[in-house]
């Protein structure tokens, strides 16, 4: 049985190769020693939200994550002293906002049908689609149901909101929660969890959840040449009531909202699924025929055909470098990826072959 998710397949279409070492090295595949922060700060984020929607208080679902997020960052802190602070300020302030008035506005027109369960799609005999929905809702006025996915990001921009209107993926993903729950999806809406951007002179991210400005007895949460910048985890109340004072006036209610960019209500396509389909089982049968007895390293031929690299990706200008430039590029590596900072990979969902797959570092 093969079992697939989105992870791996977004992989396998950045860089084949990248593919071979995060998912198929030896049955398991490997991931560097350390998560990369973007994902540590996103999968905690994700599991505060998801209390938060199964009905815990901001406060309580902060409670039952801040010591994952303590222990995972504080080694990525090195000499900034502020950084740890500052992100969990961030973060906090998401769920927040979040709490006070983004979920607010998805209950008034919807109800949760569930958070977070795992739903399975088979593609064809041997080969299963899983993912793992944010959340499903049944709308108020039609009963019809519908997908929210929420996304960390470093962009809030329009651009950046347009683009999920084709992503097939997304609606590949609406497909399976339909297989899963026996209905229809009627929709699906991608909500932004917008992280701000970094300050290119001092390293630390501004956004109004982090840093204000202060002159005298004035704070604004926008920036004012020559005035004292205050993290907000310092100002009176914390981060709490930074959000409870922007959500206190029609324009910082703006400013949270513009925290949260959304896709209109979104639509499958489901030609082009059918068609993205059939493309995905075609390659995941050439990577199962290219596995070996034993799960042996393939043949540099096979490696060639089978997991071609694509060097564009390695260290692109914009967007995060692949983290497996250290087993393409260094011969070391690749003869041992264990001996230059990698590990093995760690299981995602049920489905995953890893799962009871004992292997020898």
């Amino acid at each position: 049985m093969i079992f697939i998710d989105r992870s791996r397949v977004s992989l396998d279409h950045k860089c084949q190769r990248a593919r071979f070492w995060g998912n198929e090295f030896r049955g398991r595949g490997i991931a560097p020693e350390g998560a990369a922060y973007p994902l540590i700060f996103g999968s905690v984020l994700h599991e505060a939200l998801a209390h938060v929607n199964r009905g815990e208080s901001a406060e309580a679902a902060l409670a039952l994550v801040q010591e994952e997020f303590t222990t995972r960052v504080s080694p990525l802190t090195g000499e900034r002293g502020w950084y740890l602070a500052e992100q969990w300020a961030l973060l906090s302030g998401l769920v927040h906002g979040y709490t006070g008035l983004i979920l607010p506005q998805i209950l008034g027109e919807y109800e949760i049908f569930s958070v977070e369960g795992e739903c399975e799609m088979p593609l064809k005999e041997g080969i299963v689609l899983v993912a793992t929905p944010d959340m499903l809702v049944r709308r108020k006025a039609d009963r019809t149901l519908w997908y929210l996915e929420f996304k960390s990001t470093s962009s809030n921009s329009g651009k950046w909101v347009k683009s999920w209107g084709r992503s097939i993926q997304a609606m590949a993903g609406a497909l399976t929660m339909e297989q899963s729950v026996g209905e229809e999806l009627a929709g699906y809406t991608i909500l932004g969890l917008y992280k701000g951007y970094k300050d290119k002179k001092d390293g630390r991210t501004r956004s109004p959840l982090t840093y204000w400005w202060k002159r005298g007895d004035e704070e604004s949460p926008d920036y004012k040449k020559g005035w004292e910048m205050l993290p907000t985890w310092e100002r009176e109340g914390g981060v709490a009531k930074v959000v409870a004072d922007l959500l206190s006036t029609p324009e910082g209610m703006q400013t949270v909202a513009d925290l949260f960019p959304q896709t209109q209500p979104l639509f499958v396509n489901r030609r082009l699924v059918d068609q993205w389909i059939a493309q995905l089982i075609m390659r995941e049968e050439e990577i199962s025929a290219a596995r070996q007895p034993d799960f042996a390293f393939p043949p540099r031929e096979v490696m060639d055909r089978t997991f071609s690299q694509n060097f564009d990706n390695c260290e692109p200008s914009f967007g995060f470098d692949c983290p497996f430039v250290n087993v393409c590029f260094n011969p070391a590596g690749e003869a041992d990826p264990f001996s230059q900072g990698y590990k093995w990979r760690d299981p995602h969902h049920k489905g995953d072959p890893a799962i009871g797959l004992h292997t020898d570092g």
